[in-house]
C-alpha cells in the first residue's frame, strides 16, 4: 500500500515538470514569432503620380446613318438604344429616284468597261506598231494615256455604281452594253424599295439634326422614323455608337495641362460597374473651351480611349455612365513604412531602428501618407530594419 501511494506521487511531480516545461517552450516560441513579426525590413516601392478627373462613357465613334436618296419610310427595323449588326437593314424606303439613279449609274459603268476594254484592244495593235516604228513615239504617247484615263473612267464608273448595291454584292462581270436582254431582265426584276444598311456594329442612337445649309431639302428638325414619313438625300435617319471602344473627355486645368502628354496610361472606375477599364490619352486640345465665369481657371478637353472592351464587360457599362478617370503622369521609387512605425520624440519624427541585437532611435523625415503607410523622405534606406509598431 505504501509503495502504491510513493510510486503515484512520483508519477504527479513527473506529469507536473513535463508541463511546466511544455507552457515554457510554448511562451519561448510565441515569443520568438512576435519579435520576428514586429520587424520591418525597408524595401523601397514603386508609386505612380496620377491627377483624377470626373467624364461619361461616350462610344468609340458616333457614325451617321444618312437617307442615300428622296423617298417614303416603309418600314423601320430597329429600336433606338437597341443593338444593331453591320450589313443588317434597318430602314426600307420607297424610292423610285434611287432606283433611276441606280440604273444610270449601272448604265454609265458599262459603258466605261466597254470603252476601256476596246480602249486595251486598240492599244495593243498600237503598241505593235511603236515596236516596228511605223507611228512617232507621239501617237504612242498619246495612245497609251487615252488607255490610261479609260480605266481611270472605270475605277470611278465602277465606285459610283457600288453605292448603290447592298454590302458584300459583287459586280456582274458578265453584263455588258452588248447584252441588252440581261441588262433589260435585271432592271424589270426591281421593285422601288431600297434598304439602308448598317455601317457597323452597335447602340442604334437618335439621328443628328439635319444640315439645311449642306442640304436645302433636308428636314431641319430631328426625323420622326416611321412609316409613311418622307426623307430627302442626306437626312439624318439615326446615328450608331460604335462600342468596340469607349472615349472619355476630361477637363483638365491649365495648371495641370502641361503635365498630360500622349499615350499615358489611364485607369476608369465607376460605382456604377464594377470593371477597371484601362485606356490612353489620345487627344490633348491646344484651345481652352469657352468658361462659363471668370472666376474658375481655363480648361482644356482630353480625349481617353479604351480599347477593346470585353463583351462581358458590355452589359454591366451603358453609355452615358459616370466615371472616374485617373491619369498616370509618372512614377518613382520611394519607402513606405507602415504608420505605426513612426513615433514622436521631442517634437521630431523617429523610428526605431534594429542593428543586429541592438536598437536606436533615428529620426526621420516624412511626406504623404495613405490609410496604413507613410512615406520616409530622409533617415532610411533601403535594407534598413525597423521596429513595427514604435516602442518609445
Amino acid at each position: 500500500m505504501y509503495k502504491s501511494v510513493t510510486k503515484f506521487l512520483l508519477l504527479r511531480q513527473a506529469s507536473i515538470k513535463a508541463l511546466a516545461l511544455l507552457s515554457t517552450s510554448l511562451l519561448l516560441c510565441s515569443c520568438g514569432k512576435s519579435n520576428t513579426s514586429n520587424i520591418f525590413t525597408v524595401t523601397p516601392q514603386k508609386i505612380s503620380h496620377t491627377l483624377a478627373f470626373k467624364s461619361t462613357i461616350t462610344p468609340a465613334q458616333i457614325i451617321n446613318v444618312q437617307s442615300p436618296a428622296e423617298g417614303t419610310i416603309q418600314q423601320v427595323s430597329f429600336s433606338p438604344g437597341s443593338f444593331v449588326e453591320k450589313d443588317k437593314p434597318l430602314v426600307t424606303l420607297y424610292s423610285p429616284k434611287f432606283i433611276a439613279d441606280y440604273q444610270n449609274a449601272m448604265l454609265s459603268y458599262l459603258k466605261a468597261k466597254d470603252d476601256y476594254s476596246n480602249g486595251e484592244t486598240t492599244f495593243i495593235g498600237t503598241e505593235d506598231l511603236w515596236k516596228h516604228g511605223l507611228i512617232s513615239r507621239g501617237e504612242y504617247i498619246s495612245q497609251k494615256s487615252s488607255l490610261a484615263n479609260s480605266y481611270a473612267m472605270l475605277v470611278e464608273q465602277q465606285n459610283a455604281l457600288q453605292k448603290f448595291l447592298p454590302p458584300n454584292t459583287p459586280l456582274d462581270q458578265s453584263l455588258s452594253l452588248e447584252n441588252k436582254a440581261a441588262i433589260n431582265k435585271l432592271f424589270d426584276n426591281q421593285s422601288n424599295l431600297v434598304n439602308v444598311y448598317a455601317p457597323t456594329n452597335g447602340i442604334a442612337l437618335s439621328p443628328v439634326k439635319s444640315d439645311s445649309s449642306n442640304n436645302p431639302n433636308s428636314n431641319t428638325a430631328t426625323l420622326k422614323l416611321s412609316p409613311g414619313t418622307i426623307v430627302h438625300q442626306g437626312d439624318s435617319l439615326l446615328t450608331i455608337g460604335d462600342l468596340s471602344g469607349f472615349n472619355l473627355i476630361v477637363s483638365v486645368s491649365e495648371m495641370d495641362i502641361n503635365r498630360i502628354k500622349l499615350n499615358m496610361p489611364a485607369t476608369i472606375t465607376s460605382d456604377a460597374f464594377p470593371e477597371t477599364l484601362n485606356g490612353t490619352v489620345q487627344e490633348i486640345s491646344i484651345e481652352a473651351k469657352a468658361s462659363q465665369s471668370d472666376v474658375t481657371l481655363p480648361e482644356f478637353p482630353v480625349r481617353i480611349f479604351v480599347p477593346n472592351v470585353p463583351k462581358a464587360d458590355l452589359k454591366d457599362i451603358r453609355l452615358g455612365m459616370t466615371a472616374k478617370v485617373n491619369v498616370e503622369i509618372g512614377s518613382s521609387q520611394q519607402i513606405l513604412v507602415p504608420l505605426d512605425a513612426v513615433g514622436s520624440l521631442n517634437g521630431q519624427n523617429v523610428v526605431k531602428k534594429i542593428s543586429g541585437h541592438q536598437s536606436k532611435i533615428v529620426p526621420v523625415t516624412t511626406g504623404d501618407t495613405t490609410l496604413n503607410q507613410v512615406t520616409i523622405l530622409s533617415g532610411l534606406n533601403p535594407g534598413d530594419q525597423i521596429l513595427v509598431p514604435y516602442q518609445a
